[in-house]
């Protein structure tokens, strides 16, 4: 193993596993708002207005 390669591994593998990390916790969410959005947790801002 060369030197470049030695150091170019441990400089990489946090990245990585960042973007893993930020991929799992975007889809956990945008998972978590459809599901919300299903659910009709969300209050419908047509239904908030007063009726006129």
């Amino acid at each position: 193993m060369s030197l470049r390669t030695a150091l170019l591994v441990p400089a990489t593998v946090p990245g990585v596993a960042l973007a893993a990390l930020w991929a799992v916790t975007s889809g956990r969410t945008l998972l978590d708002f459809r599901r919300q959005a299903a659910q009709e947790l969300w209050p419908n801002k047509r239904a908030t207005r007063p009726a006129s």
